[in-house]
């Protein structure tokens, strides 16, 4: 007899039973926007929950399932809690329809709400809406906006003073008195069909969580992040799609506001953390990234089979910190277009336009691999290092394509202060040996 293969099997039968026992009692959760209540018990969709807040309320057991219902939406940001090792907590959606949609927005799309102030400057006060929430209005980042009659998105243009509102759709939020500022040659509610004013709040919340799984979801119009996280370990975002994100003021310095907003941001401590298949359209910044200024590790994070399309960055990361380590964050079989030619492009003082983006890089270890991607079209630069390190990074087996004639010849791909052409890169850094290069 064979003990020790004896042993394994004991101990794997002992090991699947305990996983197939905890989510035997495992529960699954329903959310109903329309029909819900949530006085209800929240476990069958005949008795779902209403809110949000109740979920974030609510203290769940690990394998738990939260269901939102399919085509329905929420203005709330919602609150991720905890799983355990092979039974995460579950956000996902029920049903059929398009995927659940969390918004951190306000419409403003009643002719009641605004006030005429005269020149054409219309006022509308934040708190007065009737929400059914009361949010913390720190900065409307941006207003999403679409003309009656037209299907085709718009950003309007935030101004940071009454005195700066000369075109139609700019738009100032004075933060001190809560009140926002609309540049229109008519009522603004008449000339739009949607009016979404995006609110510093990150939808997806994920500080200190493990072993979470949000699948499914849709988070749009905010100022700030569509999903964030710090010292997040062992979790999955997954078939989710981040629209329209950021815009809203993040400091000033030197008398210069910077605004900010990424699709999915991992900061500090990230650990075992996988986003797949996901969508990214229209950020303000950066579609997915990992940074942190203080001592990190940041290690098995993969970012694979997602698309990004008008953002102004696909893929950032920075660690200015000594002490932090970066072991195997893998970026790969993604496809990024156009970026650089979303919205916030022009409103940017700080355009980049690129689909990699790296800034200060001071960590011990450095270890990226960027592989078998699709770079298409970049306003600035396919590759942004603003640091030395770019000859460390692997990048291998990726096409890149750029709209513009003898685009071989222009210098797409910065580090330090180097601007090196296709050839010119590939021959100093070693990179993208298998790789191809395509003008169009």
């Amino acid at each position: 007899m064979n003990f020790g293969n004896s042993m394994k099997k004991i101990f794997l039968l002992g090991t699947l039973t305990l996983f197939f026992v905890g989510f035997l009692f495992a529960e699954n959760y329903y959310v109903d926007a329309v029909n819900g209540s949530d006085s209800h018990l929240g476990t069958s969709p005949e008795e779902a929950w209403k809110t949000v807040n109740k979920v974030n309320e609510t203290t769940f057991s690990s394998g738990d399932v939260i269901h939102f219902r399919a085509g329905q939406v929420w203005r709330e940001s919602l609150r991720c809690r905890s799983g355990a090792e092979n039974m995460p907590l579950t956000y996902t959606s029920y049903g059929g329809g398009a995927k659940p949609l969390f918004l951190a927005s306000i419409d403003l799309c009643f002719e009641n709400f605004w006030l005429y102030k005269g020149d054409n400057i219309w006022c509308v006060i934040p708190a007065s809406f009737s929400t059914g929430r009361t949010p913390d209005y720190t900065d409307v980042g941006n207003i999403i906006l679409t003309k009656r009659g037209n299907t085709e998105k718009m950003a309007a243009w935030k101004r940071w003073s009454i005195k700066e509102l000369t075109q139609q759709a700019d738009f100032y939020h004075d933060t001190k008195n809560d009140l926002l500022y609309f540049y229109s040659e008519e009522n603004p509610a008449l000339l739009y069909s949607e009016m979404e004013a995006a609110m510093k709040h990150n939808i997806f919340l994920m500080n200190g969580c493990e072993y979470l799984i949000i699948d499914g979801l849709t988070a749009a119009y905010t100022g700030a992040h569509g999903a964030q996280g710090s010292n997040t370990r062992n979790s999955i975002i997954r078939n989710c799609d981040f629209l329209w994100i950021g815009g809203s003021h993040l400091y000033t310095r030197n008398e210069k506001p910077t605004r900010y907003g990424n699709g999915i941001e991992f900061w500090g401590e990230s650990r075992d953390n996988l986003v797949e298949s996901c969508y990214f359209e229209q950020i303000y910044d950066v579609a997915m990234t990992n940074q942190g200024p203080d001592p990190c590790l940041v290690r098995n994070i993969v970012w694979r089979d997602n698309k990004i399309y008008r953002c102004e960055q696909a893929y950032e990361f920075w660690l200015s910190n000594s002490e932090s380590r970066m072991q195997n964050v893998v970026f790969e079989n993604n496809e990024c277009i156009d970026s650089g030619f979303g919205w916030s492009h022009e409103q940017r003082p700080d355009k980049s336009g690129t689909h990699i983006l790296a800034y200060a890089m001071e960590s011990k270890e450095f270890d990226i691999h960027y592989r078998n991607n699709i770079f298409n079209n970049a306003r600035i630069a396919m590759i942004r290092y603003y640091n030395t390190r770019l000859p460390e990074a692997d990048l291998n087996n990726n096409t890149y394509i750029q709209k513009a004639e003898n685009c071989d010849k222009l210098p797409l791909f910065y580090w330090g202060n180097i601007r090196a052409t296709w050839e010119e890169y590939r021959e100093v850094t070693g990179n993208d040996k298998n790789s191809t290069f395509t003008c169009e």
